[in-house]
């Protein structure tokens, strides 16, 4: 949230934005994973950790123990990479 203010955005949109993706990707993660077919416990659960956040992670449990885990050092690889490169590519591109 501090990045979007930093960047000029709103606090309340930005929350909003980020509860209701969460909740989409934990209700639709088990048709999501069967649509595109994702087999391999890795890649389901990078999948499920990069799109919902913590939601996502819970979502992951249901997989089995690697997806979890991988959906955990998902969510803090991309947290931190948003964290980092969002500032800078907001003063390039603004």
């Amino acid at each position: 949230m501090l990045t979007s203010l930093a960047m000029g955005g709103s606090a309340e949109l930005t929350s909003l934005a980020c509860i209701l993706n969460g909740v989409v990707i934990y209700a639709l993660a088990k048709p999501l994973i069967n649509l595109f077919k994702i087999t391999d416990p890795i890649a389901r659960g990078l999948a499920l950790g990069t799109a919902g956040h913590a939601l996502g992670v819970s979502a992951a449990k249901d997989f089995g123990q690697v997806e979890e885990s991988m959906g955990s050092i998902a969510l803090v690889v991309v947290g931190v990479i948003v964290t980092v490169v969002v500032p800078i590519m907001g003063n390039i591109l603004l």
